[in-house]
This record gives structure tokens, C-alpha cells and sequence, in this order.
């Protein structure tokens, strides 16, 4: 089942994360030309302030659009749906719409994904987005 590029945007409004269930086009990571990326079956990782891995999954969901990011995955209280804009250092100032939860992201060397920070109360980490055929 595939989707087109506003979908996880749509969903995110309804249902999360309903539509990264399916493939969707894999465009070549490059921010400065494409103006709509679109990536299916991403792996999140989250870890605590000291390393320790919380959280991993594989069937997460991530869009750029412009200068705006949407993340989409489900831990196991439900969908996460993080989303904002890029600021003025090239990275992305990102709020959780499930949780009360910030967080940063930037793409990481080499393009295979994003890395940053995550914030919940006084619990901080950090956490990664690994781009599918991205290494």
C-alpha cells in the first residue's frame, strides 16, 4: 500500500502513525533540492542521558516538506508524532503532539539519517532516525 507525501501529515491529525504502514517513494537524501522527501520503515532509537538504549523500532515514518519535519512511530503507550520547522542553525526545533515531549534533530554526516536530543520532564536523551539503504 503506498502513500503520497502528505499522508503521514493527514494521518497525524486523525491516526498518527495509520499511514506509515506502507511503502512510500524513497527520494535521494538531499534537503537543498528535494522539496518533499518521503521515507517509510526509518528505525528510531531512543536512549536515556547516560546511553542506554529505551527504545528501538523499525517501522517508523519520516517527511520533509520545505522546512518542515514530521516524525511518526508507536512505542508502547501508542502513536508518537513529533513535528516542526527548521531553525536558523540548519536543524529542526521539533514538539511532540502525543506527549509532552520536545525535542531536536539535525541530519546526520552523511546523510544517512537525523541525530539529536529529546526532552520529557526532567528525563533528557538522545536519539536517532536511520534513513532506510541509509546505512
Amino acid at each position: 500500500m503506498g502513500r503520497e507525501s502528505s499522508a503521514c501529515r493527514a494521518a497525524a491529525k486523525a491516526d498518527p502513525c495509520a499511514a506509515g504502514r506502507g511503502a512510500a517513494a524513497r527520494l535521494p537524501w538531499d534537503a537543498g533540492r528535494a522539496r518533499v522527501a518521503v521515507w517509510s520503515g526509518c528505525t528510531v532509537e531512543i536512549l536515556d542521558e547516560g546511553g542506554r538504549a529505551l527504545f528501538r523500532d523499525g517501522d517508523c515514518d519520516v517527511q520533509l516538506e520545505g522546512g518542515e519535519l514530521l516524525v511518526c512511530y508507536w512505542d508502547e503507550a501508542g502513536a508518537v508524532v513529533f513535528a516542526g520547522r527548521a531553525d536558523a542553525s540548519g536543524g529542526y526545533e521539533l514538539w511532540c503532539r502525543s506527549r509532552p515531549r520536545r525535542a531536536a534533530l539535525r541530519a546526520s554526516p552523511g546523510g544517512a539519517g537525523f541525530e539529536g536530543s529529546w526532552r520529557e520532564g526532567d528525563a533528557r536523551g538522545t536519539w536517532r532516525i536511520h534513513l532506510p539503504g541509509g546505512g
